[in-house]
């Protein structure tokens, strides 16, 4: 017997990458097309059309480490990531990498709580209403919270969870009352998070890093060699704080940006001296975080070791070559 009447489905999801920036996840569906997702947003950004997965993966490759903070899976055949603490607050950017203005530039937001509290901002602004009199809310009611990437009210996610006695529950993003009870109905880290603020303490944040004048440079060691900064910290302020201590020793050298491409080696040619830093023999692009720099260059878990020298425009230090992983 033949159907009388057929109702087509979307086609469902078959295949995902997440890219190394650990906020984009490309998917592919059964009907062959691939699409990119913004996971903060909680929707796909650009429909890139019937293409190979992989070879749009690697197309979209940029040398760039950041902590794995959620699991991705397409078991139900959409995309769903599974958050587990501490490992969910595990990565930070810069407010400003997430094109939020006129905030310090070294504000940091940490990308688990951004997507707990755009995913729960319906729920904490009426719990807040409802039984805290209205309290602000750390990161939902912050001037820039709204700058920040948030949810569609047209197609809101979904959010799944389980209470205290362990009973799961699915709601739409949109769809709280502020009536689910805290700590039963919302697991209490969600609500440290999302309600205060309160996020736990990573060791993955922090990164240590060793100064280190190169061999046959000349140059002097400095005072305090041996550092501790944010992962996400750009080599650029690196640099910077090395020439500064350097001046401070009577050896004055300028900095000048160094970004993924040889050709941005050269400094300019105004008669200054300029410092370059190396790490494992090669030159370092001041545009890449420490832990991109201990993943890429380093390659290793002890503390990254840079080297410092005089910049020689006709001997630069050899600059790193950057292949996407097989998939």
């Amino acid at each position: 017997l033949s159907p009388c009447v057929r109702i087509e489905g979307a086609p469902g999801l078959v295949a995902l990458r997440v890219l190394t920036d650990k906020r984009h996840v490309l998917t592919k569906d059964s009907a062959g097309h691939v699409q990119l997702w913004d996971v903060l947003a909680g929707q796909p950004v650009q429909q890139l059309g019937q293409v190979d997965l992989a070879d749009m993966e690697r197309r979209l490759f940029r040398p760039l480490y950041v902590e794995s903070w959620f699991t991705a899976d397409i078991k139900l055949g959409a995309l769903a990531l599974n958050l587990e603490p501490p490992k969910c607050f595990a990565a930070e950017c810069y407010a400003l990498d997430l094109g939020v203005r006129d905030v310090p530039d070294d504000q940091k937001v940490n990308l688990g709580a951004c997507l707990l509290r755009t995913a729960l901002s319906s729920w904490a602004h009426e719990f807040s209403r409802l039984h805290m009199s209205g309290a602000p809310l750390p990161g939902l009611d912050d001037p820039a919270a709204d700058q920040l990437p948030h949810f569609s009210d047209q197609l809101p996610p979904a959010v799944v969870s389980a209470s205290a006695s362990g009973v799961a529950w699915r709601l739409n993003a949109n769809a709280f009352t502020g009536h689910e009870r805290e700590s039963e109905d919302v697991p209490p880290w969600v609500c440290e998070a999302v309600l205060r603020g309160l996020l736990p303490f990573v060791k993955e944040l922090k990164s240590a890093f060793v100064l280190l004048p190169a061999e046959g440079s000349g140059l002097p060691s400095l005072l305090q060699s041996r550092l501790n900064a944010p992962r996400i910290l750009q080599v650029m302020k690196v640099a910077n704080y090395c020439a500064t201590k350097l001046a401070e020793l009577g050896v004055p050298l300028c900095t000048h940006e160094v970004g993924l491409a040889p050709d941005t080696q050269q400094p300019p040619a105004n008669g200054k001296q300029y410092l370059e830093l190396t790490c494992n023999g090669l030159a370092v692009p001041y545009s890449m975080s420490l832990a991109t720099i201990k993943k890429f260059l380093w390659k290793r878990s002890d503390d990254v070791v840079f080297h410092y020298r005089t910049l020689d425009p006709a001997r630069l230090a050899p600059f790193p070559t950057f292949q996407s992983p097989e998939p």
